[in-house]
Order: C-alpha cells, then structure tokens, then sequence
C-alpha cells in the first residue's frame, strides 16, 4: 500500500514538473560527466563517480523517478555543490594559464594534466587525456594513459576497448587482439558487436582468416539489422585470398540481407549479389 501511495505521489509530482525541466537536469548531468567532473574522490560516490551530495546535479541518482523524488524533498538539483565548484574552478585555471592563442588549436593536455595531478588515482583523467593524445597522432601516449586507467579500473571494459582503438593506430594487432579479447570477458554490453568487428578486423591484417570470419560471424549474430556489417562478412567470403574459406552461398544470404535492408537502393550490396550469383 505504501509503495503504491509513494508511486502515485512521483506521478502526480512528474505531472506538476514541466517535462523540460526534467531532462534539463538529466542533459547537464550527462554533460557535466563528459567534462570529467567529478574529479576529486573525497567527495565521489559508487563505481560511476558521481558526487555523493543529494544536492549536487551530480549526485548519483538522477533517473526521472529520482528527480521527481528530489523535487519532493526539496527541489531539482541546479547546479554543482561547492566541492564540484571547487574541481571545476582549479580546471577552469589550469586551463586559463596554459590557453593558446584564438587562431591556434588548443591543446587541453595543460588542463588534463592539472585533473591527474589533482587525483592521481582515478582513472577518469586519464581515459580523457589519452582521447586528446589520439586525436592529435600521439598513440603512444594514448596508450601509455589508457594503462593507466586499466590499472586503475581493471574490470571496466570500456579502458581496454580504447587502448586497443589506439594499438590498432599504431599497426600493433598482437595487442589489439588481446585488449579486445578482455574487453569481451569483461561485458562491454552494447559495445560488444564493435569488439568482434575489430578484434576480426585486427586478424585479417594478421592473415589468420579463420577466425576473422569468426569474430565477424558473432557480430552479425548480435546485429543482423545492420548491411555495413552484413556488407563486412559477405565481402570477406567472396574475396578472402584463402580460398577454403570462402563461402558463395553464404555471402549471397548476407548480400541479399543487406539489399532488403536498404530497399535496393546501395549499390555495393547489389553489387555483392552479382558476385554472389
């Protein structure tokens, strides 16, 4: 009975909130968390390192029926609580002192740096710098800060899969297979069909075609809605330079997959089918 009173208080509360509002908070959450705040574990909470004060828009529940709770207890979290202001100020100075001129690119490394000097143990920083290193061409140093962070979260698959995104820069399949393979054994949920895709594709630089055919086999098991992906495989068994593994009938069934899915309107899947025939 109670559940079912507090329940209908969180829908007549919804109701009386406007919906913005709502996903308002959600966005800036979200936003926030891609900025890499919070950065300081003092006041970190759970595995996600969301703040730990109900008064933070940062604060770790922030689903609608959270939101709608907080606002009955005492309104919708706006704004960062003083402990995630400070963080954000000593970014935001960190930034200020090392910004280039306007008509440069400016390289956020000075304000990243600042973030692991200021918690050295979380690996959040770490991940954030090594995208900075792998879009400016400096793979090695992605890879030397997403070891980092495996270190420092070595469960979470997501580390593994952006360190084997940065070896598969730098040619270095032997490791973009193992990154991808611990990536797999960990569950990186949705994520999962991208890890086959690219562990095959790292075995077809190796010639081991075998299990390119594999990995790419188990990615059109959990995405068969998807032609790139059936385009992929049916390629592969038309054209693979080991001809015992080649499969006509087999590339036709995903060619012809692919052409349904895309109305007939892409040419390389019916081009696909015409091989295949």
């Amino acid at each position: 009975m109670l559940e079912s009173l507090t329940a209908s208080a969180i829908g007549v509360a919804a109701l009386a909130v406007p919906r913005d509002e709502r996903w308002c908070a959600l966005l800036t959450h979200e936003l926030l968390h891609a900025l890499g705040l919070p950065y300081d574990r003092s006041h970190v909470a759970g595995p996600h390192h969301h703040c730990a004060r109900p008064e933070c828009i940062l604060y770790g529940r922030l689903d609608v029926p959270s939101v709608v709770r907080m606002i009955l207890r005492g309104g919708l979290p706006r704004d960062l609580c003083s402990a995630c202001q400070r963080d954000a100020r000593v970014a935001r100075q960190a930034s200020d002192s090392g910004h280039a001129e306007d008509t440069e690119a400016y390289d956020y490394t000075t304000w990243l740096n600042a973030l692991v000097e200021l918690n050295p143990d979380n690996p959040r920083p770490y991940g954030l710098r090594a995208q900075v290193h792998e879009n400016q061409g400096r793979y090695d140093s992605a890879v030397d800060d997403l070891t980092k962070a495996v270190e420092r979260d070595p469960d979470n698959p997501v580390e593994y899969m952006y360190r084997a995104q940065a070896y598969y820069r730098l040619e270095e399949w032997d490791e973009v297979i193992r990154d991808l393979s611990k990536a797999i054994e960990l569950g990186p949920g949705a994520k999962t069909a991208t890890c086959y895709r690219n562990r095959g594709s790292a075995f077809l630089h190796l010639k081991d075609f075998r299990h390119a055919i594999e990995d790419l086999e188990r990615c059109v098991e959990l995405r068969p809605d998807d032609p790139p992906v059936l385009d992929n495989l049916a390629r592969l068994l038309v054209t693979c330079a080991d001809e015992s593994v080649r499969n006509g009938p087999r590339a036709v069934e995903l060619a012809r997959r692919a052409c349904e899915l895309t109305g007939w309107s892409k040419p390389w899947a019916l081009s696909l089918r015409g091989v295949g025939v």
